[in-house]
């Protein structure tokens, strides 16, 4: 790579029959993302179930940051500000027609209805407080997607949730795919990651397969049911890319 924060430049050469040549060059950068090596990320814990990973919530604070996936939303994701009342407002435009529910935001018609990176910011845009989250409420039966929500969340969902392929994380000493085995989990509520930078409170059983962070605890009487993707001990994340064009980089020129 040309810059100090790049990660490769890629080069391609084409030549017409009649022995035109054009060449294009593209300098790409890399997404590097922590990676969450525990199913449940909590101080508190209250009723949890964890499958393939730690049978008790991690305690230890999220690595990941506030304001590098704000950025990341705004680049590859949607960004959105919360009113006092839990609705949602797309790129901090806080027209009250263009209120969003969070269903809206969040719910996924069926699998594979991808959401992408949704990021949740605080009431005044500023790192997470005591003073300054909203409280959302989640009630959608399927929610797909990397959810970073700075608020207190709600999780409450209606309905049975679907069910979704998940492989299962590789046996030591057996890398790759060799060791994974597919299964199908019913009634997934969440497919992807939770993150909450306020209190997560559980009401009913919600199931979900990939990550839970609550950075401020875990709180009501609900079951929470996780069944980790080993995916995102990694790094990769669903809905952020690997790697991306760098803004500027593109040349072309003949011969």
């Amino acid at each position: 790579p040309g810059l100090a924060d790049g990660f490769c430049t890629v080069e391609v050469t084409a030549e017409s029959g009649s022995g035109v040549r054009r060449t294009v060059s593209l300098e790409l950068g890399r997404v590097a993302i922590p990676p969450l090596e525990a199913a449940v990320y909590a101080d508190s814990q209250p009723n949890v179930l964890a499958h393939w990973s730690a049978p008790v919530p991690n305690s230890s604070p999220s690595p990941w940051q506030y304001q590098v996936f704000k950025e990341y939303a705004r680049r590859f994701g949607s960004y959105y500000v919360p009113d006092r009342e839990g609705r949602l407002y797309k790129d901090g435009l806080m027209d009250p027609s263009a209120a969003l529910a969070p269903a809206e935001v969040f719910g996924s018609k069926a699998v594979g209805d991808q959401r992408g990176l949704v990021f949740i910011d605080t009431l005044d845009r500023e790192r997470p407080a005591a003073e300054n989250m909203a409280t959302i409420v989640l009630d959608s039966p399927y929610m797909e997607g990397t959810f970073y929500v700075n608020a207190h969340v709600i999780l409450r969902p209606e309905g049975r949730g679907e069910a979704v392929p998940a492989l299962s994380p590789p046996t030591e000493g057996l890398p790759g795919l060799a060791s994974r085995v597919l299964v199908n989990l019913a009634g997934v509520t969440i497919r992807g990651v939770l993150h909450a930078s306020g209190t997560l409170r559980v009401e009913g059983q919600p199931l979900v397969f990939g990550a839970v962070v609550a950075e401020r605890g875990l709180a009501g009487s609900g079951l929470l049911e996780v069944w980790y993707n080993a995916d995102l001990g990694r790094g990769r994340i669903q809905g952020l890319p690997v790697v991306f064009p760098v803004r500027g980089t593109w040349r072309e020129w003949e011969g």
